[in-house]
């Protein structure tokens, strides 16, 4: 208490300096930890439920996979039948498409029309040296 003793130049008490004196906004920053998983304070990733509940689900379905080959062996036919019937359905979508952007009028042009008059197929098809009837 005498004219030697260290006072804080903030708020003027003895026993701390200003360099170690902390805001109450300081305080509360270092309170509040924040889990960057889930979102919620309190708790960083590293301790988070969630995620310890995903590693568990994980670690269970490992030891169904490994302990029922046969359920998963289903699972694996079930999904290969979804997967072929999409790729089915794909194909033939592809194909109605195609068929549908070759019968536009615009590609009918293009191709060799029929003859109106009778018999005049005849004469094109006609080999060099054969008479026309």
């Amino acid at each position: 208490s005498g004219p030697c003793t260290v006072k804080c130049g903030n708020c003027k008490k003895v026993g701390h300096i200003i360099q170690n004196f902390k805001t109450p906004a300081t305080i509360k920053n270092q309170r509040t930890r924040t889990c960057y998983e889930c979102g919620s304070l309190g708790h960083y990733k590293s301790k988070c439920p969630i995620v310890k509940f995903h590693k568990h689900v994980d670690m269970i379905y490992g030891r169904v996979r490994a302990s029922k080959p046969k359920i998963m062996q289903d699972a694996i036919e079930i999904a290969t039948k979804l997967r072929n019937k999409k790729t089915i359905t794909l194909v033939e979508c592809q194909t109605k498409k195609k068929k549908r952007l070759d019968n536009t009028p615009k590609n009918n042009q293009n191709q060799q029309q029929p003859n109106k008059r009778q018999n005049t197929g005849r004469a094109y098809t006609a080999r060099h040296g054969e008479k026309k009837h």
